[in-house]
């Protein structure tokens, strides 16, 4: 093993802002694939599986980074845990966590449905009902705080929600396109 890589490049691994980097690559990724995929000319179910390996690694890198939703009280609800819904008096940065929750809550049910076709997978279906519905309006969400984050991040506050609104029609713009073609 070289001296470079075992004082430059190991301990950079180690660091939680090494794989919150990461974890932006992979969700910014989630971003671009739609119109990448299209570029490329690939099958919408081959994108599909690509995607959600990416949004499983995302979603998993993001809950051991940052952790699970809460609200001020700090305690679990089953409300808000399992069925997604908003609890009291959440911080602005759990709300963007519990968007990005509600995502994987219902990405995980369909998942199981979809995969096993099972009577347990339907209940989980219904149990997920509020997510599922509103799959959407979380992702809408979810994506227009990350942008406005890292429009704040890049010291460009003043265009943050300019960015964001394009972002997201671009965004769903190529993703009914890609799934269209």
């Amino acid at each position: 093993m070289s001296t470079f890589f075992a004082t430059t490049i190991c301990p950079q691994v180690a660091t939680k802002v090494f794989w919150i980097k990461i974890n932006r690559v992979l969700a910014w990724s989630l971003v671009i694939s739609p119109p990448v995929q299209m570029a490329i000319g690939m099958r919408f179910i081959t994108g599909f599986w690509i995607d959600l390996a990416i949004l499983a690694a995302h979603g998993a890198l993001s809950l051991a980074l940052f952790g699970k939703p809460e609200t001020r009280e700090r305690a679990w609800s089953f409300s808000m845990h399992v069925m997604g819904f908003k609890g009291a008096a959440m911080s602005e940065r759990h709300r963007f966590l519990l968007a990005g929750y509600r995502i994987a809550i219902a990405v995980a049910a369909i998942t199981l449905m979809l995969v096993t076709g099972s009577y347990i997978a339907f209940g989980l279906f219904l149990l997920c009902l509020y997510p599922l519905l509103r799959l959407p309006v979380s992702i809408m969400q979810h994506l227009y705080w990350a942008v406005e984050t890292a429009m704040r991040r890049w010291r460009k506050r003043e265009s943050a929600d300019l960015a964001a609104v394009l972002v997201l029609f671009l965004y769903f713009f190529f993703s009914f396109f890609n799934l269209y073609r």
